[in-house]
């Protein structure tokens, strides 16, 4: 399996980027390495986004979470 290159989002520029593969057309788009617990607002806005723009579901890989943050 091949390394997953960065893909902005829309507003990148003023808030990063998220790692950002699209799965397919019709399944959605997956997130890598997502700090969900500790990401501010900016970057849950991105993360928002990025479900919008997948237009299906939004799979967060690798979330760095503990069982009580879940």
């Amino acid at each position: 399996m091949g390394a997953v290159p960065s893909v902005p989002t829309q507003s990148s520029a003023a808030i990063g980027t998220l790692r950002v593969r699209r799965l397919s057309p019709a399944l959605g788009a997956e997130v890598l390495d997502f700090d969900v617990p500790g990401c501010s607002e900016a970057e849950f806005e991105e993360l928002r986004r990025a479900w919008a723009d997948a237009q299906g579901l939004l799979v967060i890989r690798n979330a760095r979470m503990s069982p009580a943050e879940h």
